[in-house]
């Protein structure tokens, strides 16, 4: 199966979440990739607590994005398409991403 969108069992098992490490994460690898300041609007964060894994998508610089990320190994993959009409670019970025002992910061690579 490579569309899982279409299928409502996929659609029922997560559910909407937060994720205060993936939320100051994911603006700061988009502004490594457009080398700007970045807003993120629409961050849907859906948790399949039993595989331990985040999936879900955003806007940023009037693109879609979407990220998964892996809390057993603390590793995630961000990409970001072109809205239609478009050249059909896709950026890409994996990361590795962990809380930090001392209160709310966050490392990532």
């Amino acid at each position: 199966m490579d569309h899982f969108a279409d299928h409502p069992e996929f659609i029922e098992y997560g559910d909407r979440s937060q994720s205060p490490l993936l939320e100051a994460i994911i603006p700061e690898i988009c502004k490594q990739i457009f080398a700007s300041e970045v807003i993120i609007r629409d961050l849907l964060l859906i948790d399949i607590p039993e595989y331990k894994f985040f999936h879900g998508p955003f806007h940023v610089q009037g693109r879609m994005g979407n990220e998964i990320y892996f809390e057993d190994v603390n590793t995630g993959t961000i990409a970001i398409t072109e809205l239609p009409p478009s050249s059909g670019e896709v950026k890409y970025s994996r990361f590795s991403a962990r809380a930090s002992h001392f209160g709310n910061e966050y490392k990532y690579s």
